[in-house]
C-alpha cells in the first residue's frame, strides 16, 4: 500500500545528534518512533526525550537496555515498530536507522523512492552458506550454538563456551520451516511485511529461537522477511561498511562527496564531530551525483592495507614482512671490503651512505651524530636488541632516497642472516680473507637466501673495480622490490 514514510530511530548515545536527525525527519512530515537505550543515564536522556515528545508525528518508545550482539536490540526494534504502526495507520513503509545515520538525499526524495515501490521490501538478506557475508567470527554457528556470555565484557568466557560446544558436538536445531539468512541491520520494510513479522502466528516460537542467536539484529528480520514479503530488493538503503575486524567504518567531513556518490539513501556511521556532514546532509545536499563506487574502492584498499601493511613498515598487531614480501621498504646497498671505493661511488651516485652501522661501538650514521633517520639511536644496545627492526626502520625512515651502509665481515654475525632473507638487500662483498667472511658467506649462500648481494674474490674485484661497483649500483634501482611505500 502507498502511504507515508515511517522511521524508527534507535539511539544509543550522542543524543544531540540523534535529536537533530529526528527533527529533520519530522519537519518533512515523516512519522518517527524513537527508542532511547535505557543504558543512557536519565539525566542525559530525559531532556532530549521530553523535547522530542513535543514534536508532531514523533512518538517515544518504552526503553530497553540494549547490549551488542543480544536480543535486546531486536526487542527494541519490534517495540518501536508496534508503536509506530499502531499510532500511524497512514504509514506505508518503515525505515530503520540509528542515531548515527544521516540521510544522503532530501527526505521527500527518500519517501518518494519507497512510495514508488509500494510492495517492495528493501533489506540485505543472504542465504546462509551462499556467500561469506560476515567479516571474521561466527557465521553458521550463530544459529546453532548457545551464547550464555557476552562477547563484549565476557570475551574469555564467550570463547570458552564456543570451544566447549564445538568439542562436545553440541548444536541447537533450527526451527522447522526456517532458512537462516544474514544481512545488514538497517532496512526499509513495507507495512504489510513488518506487520506480518510482528503478528506471525509462529512468532512466540520463532522469538524463543532467535533469542539464542548471536547478533540477531543481522538475522531475525533478514530471515523472517521471506515468510511475508511480496517482493524483496536484497540491498540495504543505508551505506554502512565494516573493516576486516568487523568494526564499522566511521565517516568524516572529508568524505562528504564520496558519500554522496555512493548511490545510497542514507549512511552510517557518522562521526558526531563531523559538522560539515551534518550541515550538508541535514540541509540541502544538492543534486545527486552519479554513483561511482569510489568510497567502496577506497575502503577495500584501506582494509587490504591494514591487513597486509606496507613493505618495510611495522604497525601494532602486524609485522612488515607478511605475505612473503621483502621486510624492508625499498632496495638498499651493503658494501663490505671496499670502504674507500664505496664512499667515492656513493658520492658520485647520490646515495645516502652510512658508515659501519653494525660496529660494536655504535652505529655510524651518515653525517655523524648520535641519531639517524627516524631518530634511530646510534647506541649499540638498542640496535642489537632487534637488528632486523633497526634495519627496517632505517630504510623506512630514509625511503625517499637510496640508503647504503658499510659493513665489516666481523660485525655481520647478527645482521648477515637478516640480509640474506631480504630481497631488497643489494650491494657487493669483496672477499679478502678477513675475519668473519666465512660465516657471512655461509649466510648469504644459504638455500633460502633472497638477497642480491654479489660476492667476489679480491683479485677479480681489483682487476676491474669500476665494473663491479657499477653493477652493484645498477641493482639499486628506484623501485622497491616488495611493493614498498612510495
Amino acid at each position: 500500500m502507498r502511504g507515508r514514510l515511517g522511521v524508527i530511530v534507535l539511539c544509543h548515545g550522542r543524543l544531540t545528534r540523534a535529536a537533530a536527525l529526528v527533527r529533520h525527519f519530522a519537519r518533512a512530515g515523516v512519522r518517527v518512533a524513537v527508542h532511547v537505550d535505557a543504558a543512557v543515564p536519565e539525566d542525559h536522556a530525559g531532556p532530549v526525550i521530553a523535547a522530542l515528545a513535543a514534536l508532531e508525528g514523533v512518538v517515544l518508545v518504552p526503553r530497553h537496555a540494549c547490549s551488542w550482539g543480544g536480543w535486546s536490540i531486536v526487542a527494541a526494534t519490534e517495540a518501536a515498530a508496534r508503536v509506530l504502526l499502531g499510532r500511524f495507520p497512514d504509514v506505508g513503509h518503515v525505515l530503520l536507522c540509528s542515531g548515527a545515520c544521516l540521510p544522503l538525499r532530501p527526505v521527500a526524495e527518500i519517501a518518494a523512492h519507497f512510495a514508488a515501490l509500494p510492495d517492495t521490501d528493501h533489506i540485505e538478506t543472504h542465504p546462509l552458506g551462499a556467500t561469506r557475508w560476515t567479516k571474521g567470527g561466527l557465521e553458521a554457528e550463530r544459529f546453532t550454538l548457545r551464547f550464555p556470555f557476552a562477547f563484549r565484557g565476557q570475551r574469555r568466557l564467550f570463547d570458552a563456551a564456543v570451544a566447549v560446544q564445538r568439542r562436545m558436538g553440541l548444536a541447537r536445531r533450527l526451527p522447522e520451516g526456517i532458512a537462516p539468512h544474514l544481512g545488514a541491520q538497517w532496512w526499509c520494510l513495507t507495512r504489510a511485511t513488518l506487520a506480518g513479522i510482528l503478528d506471525d502466528p509462529e512468532g512466540a516460537r520463532l522469538r524463543r529461537y532467535f533469542r539464542g542467536v548471536w547478533i540477531p539484529d543481522e538475522a531475525y528480520f533478514q530471515t523472517l522477511v521471506h515468510r511475508h514479503a511480496r517482493e524483496i530488493l536484497p540491498r540495504s538503503p543505508t551505506f554502512a561498511r565494516f573493516d576486516a575486524s568487523g568494526r564499522p567504518h566511521v565517516f568524516h567531513d572529508d568524505q562528504a562527496d564520496l558519500l554522496a556518490a555512493t548511490g545510497a539513501l542514507l549512511a552510517r556511521k557518522i562521526w558526531p564531530g563531523a559538522e560539515g556532514l551534518y550541515e550538508r546532509f541535514l540541509g540541502d545536499p544538492g543534486p545527486a551525483p552519479p554513483a561511482d563506487g569510489r568510497l567502496d574502492a577506497l575502503l577495500a584498499a584501506a582494509d587490504l592495507r591494514r591487513a597486509e601493511g606496507r613493505a618495510g613498515l611495522a604497525a601494532p598487531g602486524r609485522f612488515a614482512d607478511r605475505s612473503g614480501r621483502a621486510p624492508t621498504a625499498r632496495p638498499y646497498g651493503v658494501f663490505c671490503g671496499l670502504d674507500a671505493e664505496a664512499r667515492r661511488a656513493a658520492a658520485a651516485a647520490g646515495l645516502v651512505l652510512h658508515g659501519h652501522l653494525f660496529d660494536p661501538a655504535g652505529a655510524a650514521f651518515a653525517g655523524g651524530g648520535m641519531t639517524g633517520p627516524g631518530a634511530l639511536p646510534a647506541a649499540p644496545f638498542w640496535r642489537d636488541y632487534a637488528p632486523a627492526d633497526f634495519l627496517r626502520n632505517l630504510i623506512w625512515a630514509g625511503r625517499e632516497g637510496t640508503q647504503a651502509f658499510l659493513l665489516r665481515a666481523a660485525d655481520a654475525g647478527a645482521i648477515g642472516p637478516i640480509l640474506a632473507r631480504d630481497a631488497n638487500a643489494r650491494g657487493l662483498v669483496v672477499l679478502r680473507g678477513l675475519p668473519g667472511e666465512e660465516a657471512l658467506c655461509a649466510a648469504l649462500r644459504a638455500p633460502a637466501a633472497r638477497h642480491a648481494i654479489a660476492l667476489i674474490e679480491a683479485r677479480a674485484f681489483d682487476a676491474d673495480p669500476a665494473r663491479h661497483i657499477g653493477a652493484a649500483l645498477a641493482a639499486l634501482g628506484p623501485e622497491p622490490a616488495g611493493g614498498g611505500a612510495r
